[in-house]
């Protein structure tokens, strides 16, 4: 058969053409499951379609199967399918989904170099983040010349996120920016829909780095945040854009904004979570959501609303308290803390709180999210005169504060390789400042026990309010020694450090 091109190519059958229409309709039907099992490798893996047919159809099947295949959350099948032009056995490889010919179960290593990005998204999700890290070094430095920006902006989006995960919020940050500069000279040809939830999950994506290791009452350097603040206000307007990216964009930025700049103006935050909680339920009812589904949505920013009363005014409004069967697990624990609140506030002791309150967990929490965990448990400790437990779980605590060079420096790790060690000590702060500011909260504590406690740690007749002012003035000495910054918000969160232990 010959083809436009003028090139030979071998006819397609009509069980092969079949398969096709299914492939097509089973696309238009949303159903993943059917694509993975059926449709992609009935044409892909027994002989039906090879290179010597139209190669932009070869490619777009495989697109649509590996699309698929991470839908369906076969991360591993995508890695192992997708390693062969890094020249491992396919003889070796389990069976593709839906797979039959045990002789045939490869990509093409042209195409497989083209689905990069499909095989380290599969590796992040499967939290094989360091090795991701040298695998997008490796694809992005193998162009060959021929650049695919698409392609190159995938894996960049994918390296952004990596980075993020291992805690290196500087360079996570830098990489989300130079993303979103990107986005935006390519609006300036085309101002598209697509263009404009990309830079929306960007954006959302590059909140989230302020917001997983912010500081309670103060803005750090949050100075990349503020220059997008024009561009995620004007999204956030956008009614075209209406929809679930919107609402998380407002839920993200409504968190941010309730944790550093609550205590002076509550009122934004909680509109736009209000906002947010509006959308999520249109959205979720125009797609045809049962209740269930919806509440589940809902939960997350039903219990941030909860917390942020909590926070900034000791009480919560019954309203907004959601069944926590409808909540993820992440959530869940959200709700145990808020529950654990206020059972202290109500019977004005910790004791039955402090069993309420969820442990600290490096995979569920963010880094914020556990510093709150620790302070909440010290104090609620404290408040049932549980002193002993108190200075424990500060010690804890502190031990995760300590910050090495390279989690403060602005440079790109090289990690080793490998799979991220699980078993590596929690790190809660990036920065001599964060460090300062959870420590002055423990060396309070700390203080608080000794002189409650009335107890001298030696035998060299110390009074408990001598071993009490002691751990102030070290940590008061720690926080006047802290570099000296150029950065307005810097110099205020030290002076409100200073300020704290002076008034202890």
């Amino acid at each position: 058969m010959a083809s436009p091109d003028g090139t030979d190519r071998p006819p397609v059958s009509e069980q092969t053409l079949e398969l096709l229409k299914d492939l097509q309709q089973a696309v238009l039907d949303q159903d993943s499951a059917r694509i993975v099992k059926k449709c992609a490798p009935a044409l892909l893996f027994e002989d039906r379609l090879d290179a010597t047919h139209d190669a932009a159809v070869l490619f777009a099947i495989f697109d649509i199967y590996f699309k698929n295949l991470l839908i369906e959350g076969e991360y591993e099948s995508v890695v192992q399918l997708l390693t062969h032009h890094a020249g491992k056995s396919s003889a070796k490889r389990q069976a593709p989904p839906g797979g039959n010919n045990s002789n045939n179960r490869h990509v093409p290593a042209a195409i497989a170099k083209r689905l990069e990005p499909a095989r380290l998204y599969a590796m992040y999700r499967l939290e094989r983040y360091e090795a991701v890290t040298i695998a997008v070094d490796t694809a992005l430095e193998s162009n060959d010349g021929d650049v695919d920006l698409e392609r190159q902006q995938m894996l960049q989006h994918i390296q952004a996120q990596t980075y993020y995960k291992l805690q290196d919020y500087r360079f996570a940050t830098n990489l989300y920016s130079s993303l979103l500069k990107s986005l935006e000279a390519e609006e300036q040809d085309s101002d598209s829909r697509s263009n404009r939830l990309e830079t929306m999950q960007l954006l959302n994506n590059l909140i989230a780095i302020p917001t997983a290791h912010m500081l309670p009452y103060s803005r750090d350097d949050d100075s990349v945040l503020e220059s997008f603040r024009s561009q995620i206000q004007e999204l956030l307007d956008d009614q075209d854009l209406a929809g679930d990216k919107q609402a998380d964009m407002a839920y993200n930025l409504a968190t941010f904004d309730l944790c550093t700049d609550g205590h002076n103006n509550k009122e934004p935050g909680h509109s736009m979570l209000n906002e947010a909680l509006e959308t999520v339920r249109a959205t979720g009812q125009a797609d045809g959501l049962s209740d269930e589904e919806i509440a589940k949505d809902l939960a997350p920013m039903k219990w941030n609303l909860e917390w942020s009363r909590l926070f900034w005014q000791g009480t919560s409004s019954t309203s907004t308290t959601t069944p926590t069967k409808h909540a993820s697990m992440a959530t869940r624990m959200v709700a145990l803390a808020n529950q654990a609140l206020k059972t202290g506030e109500a019977m004005g002791s910790g004791g039955d709180a402090v069993r309420l309150l969820p442990k600290t967990n490096a995979k569920l929490f963010t880094p914020f999210q556990n510093n709150l965990l620790y302070y909440n448990r010290a104090v609620l400790q404290y408040r049932a005169r549980q002193f002993d437990d108190c200075r424990q779980t500060c010690e804890e605590w502190a031990s995760c504060l300590s910050v090495s060079s390279s989690s403060s420096s602005s440079g790109k790790k090289k990690p080793n390789g490998g799979s991220t060690d699980s078993k590596k000590k929690m790190v809660l702060a990036f920065s001599s400042l964060e460090s300062n500011w959870w420590g002055c909260r423990i060396a309070v504590l700390e203080a608080l026990c000794i002189f409650s406690n009335n107890a001298t740690s030696n035998g060299n007749g110390q009074s408990a309010t001598d071993l009490a002012l002691k751990l102030i003035n070290e940590q008061l000495e720690q926080v006047q020694h802290l570099p000296q910054s150029s950065s307005e918000n810097t110099s205020s969160i030290k002076d409100q450090l200073v300020l704290y232990l002076m008034v202890h």
